[in-house]
């Protein structure tokens, strides 16, 4: 049919994760280097014999994944994860592009107990409900 023609999802999530490995500040950067570097290229999952998907297409995807996590299974992260279990993982490279912060969700994993650990009985009382004690409310724009 017409339209854009549709791009491998996996070999975009690849290259996001190269970006941020590797340390490349920008998009274009990336592009760029998968432009040259073959072994890369076919590590991320791009065909060598195809177009690379252009810079506005890997900086849309690159926006999806940031938002909406880059799923796979858990045990990539976690080997005792059964491998049925999904995990997300959610990253923001700062802008430097000197750290990555990554955030590991396992939506669908059992919680961990740990019997006698002190935590059992404790109220939860986290950063949101500090603010909120000191005064400073959240604002919605």
């Amino acid at each position: 049919g017409n339209g854009r023609p549709p791009h491998d999802r996996a070999a975009l999530a690849s290259a996001f994760v190269a970006k941020a490995v590797l340390g490349l500040g920008t998009t274009k950067g990336l592009v760029e280097r998968l432009t040259i570097d073959r072994a890369l290229r076919r590590i991320c999952g791009f065909s060598a014999w195809k177009k690379l998907p252009n810079e506005s297409t890997f900086s849309r995807a690159f926006s999806e994944f940031a938002v909406d996590g880059i799923e796979m299974s858990a045990n990539v992260w976690c080997p005792a994860e059964p491998s049925d279990i999904c995990l997300r993982e959610m990253k923001h490279t700062y802008r430097e592009g000197n750290r990555v912060l990554s955030l590991l969700i396992l939506e669908t994993a059992a919680p961990l107990v740990y019997p006698n650990s002190g935590w059992e009985d404790e109220q939860s009382h986290d950063s949101f409900d500090q603010f909120v004690d000191n005064g400073q409310l959240p604002v919605r724009s």
